[in-house]
């Protein structure tokens, strides 16, 4: 009768449909270190510059402008001749100044791009297999610690 159960029980077991994965808990191993490859990115800042951009055509408009308003200013003050005469030194003091308009400092945007380290592949040798992993540091000595995950199915 007992070899009867034994026999069912395992005949049950065995001809279960489904299978059942066991997780297993996880454990640190070292791996051997076979290179170190340095992984670049451009990085980028803006900033904007004051530039001399030589002698600059005369602002016409500006010029015609600062004559007549100069003009109108200097005859406001006067009698005569003396009316007449700051009208005119109006008109071209005022005609210079708008000519100059616009004529300032000119700027101008730069960029600046240098070639930065963010981040190292890192090649090693686990158990045959060869893998790489992305570090942000160097690291240190010929080996890795590597987190091995595993679990067990039973069919």
């Amino acid at each position: 009768m007992k070899k009867f159960v034994i026999i069912a029980t395992l005949a049950a077991i065995t001809s279960t449909s489904y299978a059942q994965v066991i997780p297993m808990r996880p454990y640190m191993e070292q791996a051997r270190i076979t290179g170190v490859a340095p992984v670049y990115a451009n990085q980028c800042t803006q900033r904007q510059v004051q530039v001399d951009g030589g002698p600059q055509a005369p602002n016409i408009g500006g010029a015609i402008v600062g004559g007549i308003l100069g003009g109108v200013l200097g005859n406001q003050f006067g009698k005569g001749n003396g009316k007449t005469a700051l009208a005119a030194t109006g008109a071209v003091l005022g005609a210079a100044a708008g000519s100059q308009a616009g004529n300032g400092p000119q700027t101008q945007v730069v960029q600046d791009c240098q070639q930065m380290i963010v981040g190292y592949d890192v090649h090693f040798d686990f158990h045959g297999s060869q893998l790489v992993v992305r570090r942000p540091q160097q690291p240190y000595g010929d080996s890795i610690q590597v987190q091995v995950n595993t679990s067990v199915q039973a069919m």
